[in-house]
């Protein structure tokens, strides 16, 4: 199902598109790059206002293969007139992250993230569900949202992160959203971002 919506929906034109990331060199940071690529399972797909967890697996910039857990909580319908909305979604909502998302090195280290509340300013992700088409009845969601570094919690490498961000795009598998008899359990998905991360300069 995400190999087929990804041939139908070219992945690097949807993110130019719809996420914009954005990057400056200060003179008192080290800037560099950042990738990540990689997935996990979420608990459940949760209500408004509830939270769930989610496993994370992957490989990324400088944490290399690594691992951690999230927890997501979407809010309220988004605005019709989003501009992260794409074709073809039958319901937005915005969420955030209820707890810190954290991401842990094969070393140990451990690398924090926020969605969206970079600068001091706060702005939620948005979720949107998708009929798929191969299964009737079901649906997928695709989730957007800016990871922004949490200053001073990070450990070892990530002990002097202080800037940067990237956007972060993740694809669930299908579900059935509202059949009592399979409830949306255990729910896999794939992710993928790009931008940047800041460190002290020297270090």
């Amino acid at each position: 199902m995400i190999r087929a919506f990804c041939s139908s929906f070219p992945v690097m034109p949807m993110i130019v598109l719809f996420v914009a990331v954005s990057a400056s060199d200060h003179a008192e940071a080290q800037v560099q790059p950042f990738k990540i690529r990689g997935g996990g399972v979420l608990a459940f797909f949760p209500a408004p206002g509830e939270e769930a967890p989610h496993t994370i697996e992957g490989q990324a910039t400088l944490l290399g293969r690594h691992d951690g857990l999230g927890w997501v909580r979407p809010l309220r319908l988004a605005d019709p007139d989003d501009p992260r909305i794409l074709p073809g979604s039958i319901l937005a909502a915005e969420f955030d992250n209820s707890r810190p998302t954290l991401f842990v090195a094969a070393n140990g280290d451990e690398l924090l993230y926020d969605y969206g509340r970079g600068n001091g300013e706060y702005s939620p992700g948005i979720v949107q569900l998708f009929p798929d088409a191969g299964h009737p009845g079901k649906v997928f969601a695709i989730f957007i949202a800016e990871f922004t570094p949490i200053l001073g919690a990070s450990t070892g490498r990530f002990e002097h992160v202080v800037g940067g961000s990237f956007d972060m795009i993740a694809i669930t598998e299908s579900f059935a959203l509202n059949d009592p008899d399979n409830p949306p359990l255990a729910i896999g998905y794939t992710w993928f971002g790009e931008g940047t991360i800041e460190f002290e300069r020297g270090r």
